[in-house]
């Protein structure tokens, strides 16, 4: 379940960022066919802890009421992405992007969005994955 498609960000934080590495992590997160395993996933998880800026958010509960744990990415033009993971399975629930400081926020996504601190510009909720043989086929 996905609320807005395509990437928020216009202008991705630059590649060494803290804030792109966070990004980058959750995308290999999100995707199935990367052949993730337990240890790779681990890993991911770890790596996004230990960067600077991270904030651990506690206990949240996913746009389809699931609960998990929360952390967030250090700050990029206002804004910041915050994921939930499933601390039982290790899997990640969602992935949203919210606004922290609207006076940070590049013009086009004040204008497109909006600019409240606190609001979230998009999501995306992972109900299942897997590896599947055609594009018609569900996990």
């Amino acid at each position: 379940k996905t609320s807005t498609p395509g990437a928020i960000w216009n202008d991705a934080p630059p590649a060494s960022s803290a804030a792109s590495v966070f990004q980058e992590a959750s995308e290999l997160l999100s995707t199935p066919e990367t052949g993730i395993t337990p240890e790779l996933r681990s890993a991911l998880y770890q790596v996004m802890a230990n960067l600077n800026g991270v904030t651990l958010l506690g206990q949240q509960t996913d746009q389809t009421g699931r609960t998990g744990t929360g952390i967030a990415s250090p700050l990029y033009d206002g804004l910041r992405t915050e994921v939930i993971i499933d601390t039982t399975t290790g899997d990640l629930l969602q992935v949203e992007q919210v606004v922290v400081d609207p006076t940070e926020e590049l013009p086009g996504i004040k204008t497109y969005f909006g600019a409240t601190a606190g609001q979230v510009l998009g999501w995306t909720d992972y109900l299942t994955s897997g590896v599947v043989d055609s594009t018609t086929a569900t996990p």
